[in-house]
């Protein structure tokens, strides 16, 4: 059964800047789609118009019951600038990991990391690799690490970061709506301005942080142009839990029950 976006959400929807369903592609709940096929375009639900799209058959992931399959090879989608990554950002991703690897960026691939680059990934726990522990690097290459893995099978990571300042409690991970603990932060913080790239999902091709792109299926994104309150990430929680069969796996409120 499909659930629509809670009215109690309808408060935060302003903020709301990307929405993808991999239950809804194509505004008509994958009617015109066929489980295996190639995806070379993903509606953006939202209302800005972000569609995610891939026009090299080659590098085009797969639909695979109401999930996006990317192949870790060469699969990714791509759209344009939608938001400033020195905003304020709160991420909400549904994905079913394989090997990890990097799902989302914004990067130019210049190596001195000046130009607002952020990349998040699913690493080795390191600066480099892939596997199953939520990594960030943007911003004059910090990095913000994860000393904590999200399961292989299918499950929510929440990503929150304050661009006041590069410091831990700015910025959190969390697995099915528990906080995940973290490593030190690097030196190296800037704000800079962002330079208007594009951002991909399911792979960075061009980071000069690694060429590693995401294997896995992703079942929905939901990114807001800023925090949202505990209250209303709960509520998120609560409506992503109920879509995708994970009531008894998510912790909506983060109490640990």
């Amino acid at each position: 059964e499909y659930i629509a976006m809670d009215s109690e959400l309808e408060s935060i929807e302003s903020d709301l800047v990307l929405w993808l369903d991999a239950s809804n592609l194509d505004y008509v709940f994958n009617t015109s789609l066929s489980d295996g096929e190639v995806v070379s375009t993903w509606l953006d639900l939202s209302g800005n118009g972000n569609n995610m799209v891939q026009s090299s058959a080659g590098s085009q992931p797969i639909l695979n019951d109401d999930s996006i399959v990317f192949d870790g090879s060469d699969d990714y989608l791509e759209a344009a600038s939608f938001i400033e990554t020195n905003d304020n950002i709160t991420k909400f991703i549904v994905l079913d990991v394989q090997s990890g690897g990097n799902y989302f960026c914004k990067t130019d691939g210049d190596s001195t990391w000046e130009s607002g680059e952020n990349v998040w990934w699913l690493g080795d726990g390191d600066t480099y690799g892939s596997g199953n522990y939520p990594s960030f690097v943007g911003h004059g290459k910090s990095y913000f690490l994860a000393n904590q893995q999200i399961p292989s099978e299918q499950s929510l990571l929440f990503f929150q970061k304050d661009n006041n300042a590069y410091e831990a409690q700015n910025y959190t991970w969390a697995s099915n709506g528990q906080r995940l603990g973290h490593d030190d932060t690097y030196d190296g913080y800037n704000n800079n301005a962002d330079t208007g790239t594009s951002f991909a999902l399911g792979g960075c091709p061009t980071t000069y942080h690694g060429n590693q792109l995401y294997e896995g299926g992703i079942n929905e994104v939901l990114i807001f142009n800023g925090f949202l309150t505990d209250v209303e990430v709960a509520k998120v929680n609560y409506y992503l839990s109920r879509k995708w069969g994970l009531e008894s796996t998510i912790d909506s409120d983060g109490d640990g029950y």
